[in-house]
């Protein structure tokens, strides 16, 4: 023989979930699984894509960071270029 209830007052039973959805036949159950578990999935789905977009928008941001370098190193070094063309044409003029 089991135990009795008062034996088993306060003591949970563990839950089979996808037994008890299957057997039970209680549609309000399955329905808050659908929507707590569906929620849960969304919500995963969403942290997943937005860490993908995340990492799109840095790599796009570090390619843009990098060609602003280059050219900003291309002007510098044209700048400068263009300073010593300047001074070798002032010196051959004096």
């Amino acid at each position: 023989m089991g135990p009795t209830i008062a034996e088993t007052r306060g003591t949970p039973r563990p839950i089979d979930i996808e037994k008890s959805s299957e057997t039970c036949g209680n549609s309000s159950w399955k329905r808050f699984q659908v929507r707590t578990f569906g929620a849960i999935y969304r919500e995963q789905k969403n942290v997943e894509e937005i860490e993908t977009l995340r990492r799109e928008n840095d790599t796009r941001n570090m390619i843009t960071r990098q060609k602003a370098e280059a050219e900003d190193a291309k002007n510098q070094d044209a700048h400068s270029q263009g300073e010593t063309n300047m001074l070798s044409k002032i010196e051959r003029s004096h």
